[in-house]
Order: C-alpha cells, then structure tokens, then sequence
C-alpha cells in the first residue's frame, strides 16, 4: 500500500472551492455518510468560509434534542426517539459523520441549524448505497465526483420515478428539504447571506431540481406528492415547531447544570426524542473505527493537525501500535517486514470490493491471516478503542448492530491457550486471566525457588537438535566435491550436476570426504545488548534427557503475567549435553578477558563441547579470535545466520518464563500463552 498523500498536492486541502453552488445565495456539500474525506471538507468549508445558515439532512423533529446535545458531541450522544407504533430510531452523533461534523462547526460559530429532513412511519435511515471511494477527493474535488454522479443517476421526478416504496419515500423526504431552503431563501440577501446545505449525494440532484422550479411549478408538484401520501395513507407534509433549548432564565448558569435542569423539563412535558450517551460495550456501531474518531475530536481543533489526518496513515499507526503492544505482551518478535505485505493484501481485498482502502473487517481478517488470534485480538482492541466520556447530564445506552438493522459478520478470536485435559473439558472463559488490583501477583513473587516452565524446555531441546541437524547438514556440503567421471564412480553418480550438462555428454559423480564432523553445543544470540539483557544465570538440566545451560537475559520482575510467574526474553544462550557439568561461567576468575556476553557464552561451549563442532546461531559470525580458539582446541565453529530461521520459530524461542517454585507448574498454564 502506498504511504499517505502529500497535502499539498492533494484535492482536499488545495479546492479553493468546497460547496456546489445551487442558485445565488444556496450552496451544497454532496457527502457520503461516514465519510472521513467528507467530514475533513466540511470542517475547512467552516474554517475558511462559514455560511450564514445550515440545513442539514436530519428530521425536524430532531431539532431540538440536536441543540441540547452538541456541548457534549466529544461524548457520542445518541439521540432516540421510540415511537409507540414503530422500532425505535437511533441517530449515533460520530464524530466523523460530516451531518454531525457540519452541526457541531456551527455551533461552536453561532451558525443558525435547521433540521429540513422528515419521518415517514418511522422509515428513516441513509442507505448502504454503494458509492466510490471517497478517498478518491485526495485527487478529484468533490464537485467533479458530483457531475459524474448526476450524470449517471439522473434526478427523482414524478415521471421517472420508479415505483419502489424506498424511492417514495426519498422523494417525499427531497420534497420536504427543498420546500425548508425555499422558505429559508425567501428571507435572506443573496448577495451578502448564503445557506449551506449538508445532505447526502444521492438526494442533492433532486433537490437542485425542486430549487430551481418556480413557485407555481412546486406547489404543484407538492400537491402531487400530497395526493400520493393521502393515497399511500401516510401524513401530510409538516413540520415541527423548532425551539431553542437555551431559555433566557438560564443564562447564568453553568452549561452543565442548565442542561441538567432542560432535561428534568423535558421529560416532565413528555419529550419524544431522547438523549443518551453511547456505550463502549459495543464501538463496532460507528462507521468509522473508534480510533480514527478520537483522533478526529483532536485533530478538528487545530487547522495545521488536519492536514496530516490521513485514512492510511491512522492504519499504520494501528498496526505499529498493535506490534508493540503485541511484542511487550508476548516477548515474541514480530517481523517488521510483515508490514509492507500485510498492508497490500489489504489494499488488493479493498479493490476486489471496488475500493480504495479496506474497511474495519478486511483489517481485522488481514491481522489474524498474518498474525495470529491474539494479534488480530489487540489490532481489534486498538482500532475500535473508544474513551471513557467526560462530564455529561446524559445516560449511557447500549445500541447494537441489530438495533440499527445493519449488516454485520461475527468475528471469533481463538486466543491461543494451553489448558490440561480433563474430564469434563474445561470451561472457555472468555477473556485472559487478569490481575483483581494493580500488583496483586507482584506481591506474589519472592524470587526464591525460580525453576523454568517445562513444555518451552521441550521447545528449546527441540530447537538445539533442529540445529545440530542444520550444522552437520553444513559441514557435509562443504566436504563434497563434485567432479566430471573420469575412471571411478567414488560415492556415486551426482544425477542434477549430470543433467545440468546433459548437452556436453559428460557424467559428474560425488566425491565426499567424511571427517566424522558431529555438532555438540549450541549458541545462540538474539542480541548482544548485556544492558537490556542484565539477568546472568547457569542452568542445570533437572533430568538426562535436559541440556545444561547458561544465558543472559531480562529479570524476571520487569513483566509479571501471573501469581509467581514471570514472562523473561533471551539476549543469548548455550546449551550444552550431558547436563550436570557446567560451572558458574558468569563468575569465573578465568573468563574475565572475555567482556561481551556472547563470547563468554561461546568459550563455554567449546570448553563444555563433547564433540567435535560447535553451533553458533547469531547475526553475525563470531570474531576470529573465537575463530582461532576453537581451532587450537580441535574443534570447528558452524556458524548459522540468524536470518534464516523462522522468525516466529526464533520468537517462541527466545521467550520464556520463570516460575517462583514447583509447585506454580500446575497453574501456570492458564497464564501463559
């Protein structure tokens, strides 16, 4: 995926001109509903050029709850109106929705608001009509998408109007905004005063159609419309009588306790519309990530922070941040070349979906393909974050997707877990086991007794044998020689080198020179930081099936993941068979002029080696002074690059835990993971 636009190349911050001009004195933003490239727009139209009047796309009967409720749009208010005949309507206030994003700049400028849109049976939402990109205003103004847009819908009329109860209703709803602007426009100076409308793309060409008849033209067209409601039995066109929240009387008070004092008023006359605060139990209701909208509530209050306000660059900053967070809670190294691949798998899924860039799914699904479970887990947690709210009169409500009547895909993360088998199978708790108060399984650590966790012992052991196997592989190769057939077949015919020269007729057989080259102990350097790595210890192998083993690494208090237990990472280790021999090299008087951890690490095993070769696994080759040691002691030093193993193999290596006794083995397993 390409990296963020350059703003000063970009449509969105260079259009001089934002708003479609309609007619003399009434101007228009064609949005798409949850669009954060729409929402930037309406924001610097209200920076650069504030209107004299703003008619947004919401029911009248809204009106008065969206008044009281803007001092508080940094707390997601939802405002709810539960008719006795129909399902309740719920109108989330996000942050990145530009209806909300118009409402609240012209609040914080004393910007007269009317609400022009209207109910029918309850029958209100903005459709899931499939628009392009808008992401694609980084390069085309919002002006030109609007002409494309006209130019292949084409405008509602009560000739072409196709006989759909959705379009009537749209229809009706264009009707009942156009007869507000006109009635808004009669009273107003063209020539100094303009109204701004918000509403959504798909209702703006026939708006600008009913803006443009005259007055003879729409009453008969509304008469139309009225004869069709009357018949469809649906209410006539009207509206509700809009009244200020604020009263005079409350001018002294503080906002707080007068909106305190409003909502006891209101629910004492029966106020329809409610106001409630959203839950955080359930973010996947908003349309953009909860991530996206609290950077949004800080970015809105400082023209230059949005400029840098970018879909793409919010997506990396969730991965990165998902990265660390994934690799402090894990100890395993996630590869930061994963990054690149991660982000152009998502970006080609957005374009089998005719998009520019994935959706909230798409990143989530991508996490888990190139991660895991628990990955995907926190990549979730941080994209639909949302904070707790501030000070507000308002409840808090839970709203579901169901609630909205949206479409939606279940999710299952399969958190990684070792759980013993027993009969009957175990509950699935949901959620990790964590701390009843902050340092409880701190206290619980005394640092005395520590053994290792036995199922990564196995882990390890494995992975020093997958080694030795590696290192004798190495030698074998290096000891073959390959030569053309001259008067013996020496170890055989080499069948790829003889068909590789099929053409010249010759035949190639194998002349190996085996020299009993046997690989014994087993180095390994993840880093050679001994300040981020202090911890220094020598292990003993508790059976003879165990290697001895002596590492440097993290204490073991810098991460506590369970009551007595502590999540440790390996700069380097040595393993060395059989166990029970090896010393305390950290303080011997003999390895002083050794200063790095690493080659102390290496003089052990060669001194400890009984074989032949010694595996060092690390980033770089060891010095050849090492070099020299090993080769006056009779043995040789395989080394491998540490680059190409497995990098998930090397993570679950290098991490480990310690145990303050024995007897935390049983339980341990419902902490580690």
């Amino acid at each position: 995926m390409a990296g963020p636009r350059n703003p000063a190349n970009s449509k969105l911050f260079t259009d001089s001109q934002i708003a479609v001009e309609l007619k003399p004195g009434i101007r228009a933003l064609p949005i798409v509903h949850g669009s954060v490239e729409c929402t930037l727009l309406t924001r610097r139209l209200f920076l650069q050029s504030p209107p004299s009047q703003l008619v947004l796309e919401l029911p009248d009967i809204f009106s008065s709850a969206l008044h009281r409720a803007l001092p508080f749009a940094d707390s997601l208010p939802v405002l709810t109106l539960e008719p006795p005949t129909y399902p309740p309507v719920h109108f989330i206030m996000e942050p990145l929705e530009p209806i909300v994003e118009a409402a609240r700049s012209a609040h914080e400028a004393s910007i007269p608001i009317h609400c022009a849109d209207r109910l029918i049976e309850g029958i209100y939402a903005w459709s899931e009509d499939r628009f392009p990109d808008t992401y694609s205003l980084h390069e085309l103004t919002l002006a030109v998408i609007y002409d494309m847009y006209k130019s292949q819908q084409g405008q509602r009329t009560p000739g072409n109007l196709r006989m759909q109860f959705a379009d009537f209703v749209d229809y009706i709803r264009e009707i009942s905004m156009a007869e507000r602007i006109r009635s808004l426009a009669h009273f107003q100076n063209p020539d100094s005063d303009w109204i701004l409308i918000v509403c959504g793309i798909k209702h703006l060409p026939s708006i600008e159609r009913l803006l443009s008849l005259n007055s003879d033209a729409f009453a008969a067209e509304k008469a139309e419309a009225e004869t069709a409601l009357s018949a469809a039995g649906l209410p006539s066109l009207e509206y509700a009588e809009e009244e200020h929240p604020m009263k005079e009387e409350s001018a002294d008070k503080e906002p707080l306790e007068e909106l305190l004092d409003w909502n006891d008023r209101m629910a004492a006359e029966g106020e329809e519309v409610e106001i409630h605060i959203l839950s955080r139990k359930h973010p996947e209701v908003l349309t953009q990530p909860g991530y996206y909208n609290t950077a949004w509530n800080l970015a809105r209050r400082n023209p230059r922070a949005m400029t840098g306000f970018d879909r793409i660059r919010l997506q990396r900053q969730v991965y990165r941040e998902t990265r660390h967070r994934y690799e402090r809670e894990s100890s395993e190294v996630f590869p930061p070349q994963r990054e690149k691949i991660f982000f152009q798998f998502a970006r080609n899924w957005a374009f089998q979906n005719q998009k520019l860039l994935p959706d909230t799914y798409q990143l989530v699904l991508s996490a888990r393909a190139f991660g895991n479970d628990n990955f995907a887990r926190i990549f979730h947690d941080i994209l639909m974050f949302l904070p707790e709210p501030g000070p507000t009169p308002f409840k808090e409500k839970e709203i579901t997707l169901d609630d909205l009547f949206r479409h939606h895909k279940m999710i299952r993360f399969r958190l990684k877990r070792k759980l013993k088998r027993r009969v009957p199978p175990p509950n699935i708790t949901r959620n990790i086991q964590r701390e009843k108060y902050p340092g409880q399984w701190r206290d619980l650590w005394d640092g005395s007794g520590i053994c290792s966790y036995p199922p990564e012992d196995v882990v390890l052991e494995d992975f020093g044998k997958y080694l030795q196997k590696r290192a004798k592989a190495i030698m074998k190769s290096r000891e073959e020689k390959i030569q053309e057939f001259s008067s013996s077949l020496l170890d055989g015919i080499d069948y790829r080198e003889t068909i590789r020269n099929y053409h010249s007729g010759k035949i190639f057989v194998r002349d190996q020179h085996n020299k009993a080259i046997d690989a014994g102990s087993v180095v390994i350097v993840f880093d050679e930081d001994e300040a981020a790595h202090p911890w220094q210890v020598v292990w003993w192998g508790e059976h003879h099936q165990e290697s001895d083993m002596a590492f440097y690494s993290t204490f073991p208090g810098d991460q506590v993941v369970g009551p007595g237990i502590c999540r440790c990472v390996y700069g380097g280790l040595m393993l060395t068979f059989p166990p029970g021999r090896i010393h305390d090299i950290w303080n011997d008087p003999q390895y002083d002029r050794f200063d790095k951890p690493a080659d102390r690490l290496l003089l052990a095993a060669l001194e400890y080696n009984t074989r032949n070769a010694v595996v060092h696994l690390a980033h770089k080759p060891p010095a050849p002074y090492m070099t020299q040691l090993a080769n006056r002691l009779g043995q040789k030093i395989v080394h491998i690059p540490i680059s190409t193993v497995n990098p998930v193999v090397l993570g679950r290596v290098r991490r480990f835990h310690v145990l303050s006794g024995k007897e935390k083995r049983d339980g341990a397993d419902g902490y580690i993971w």
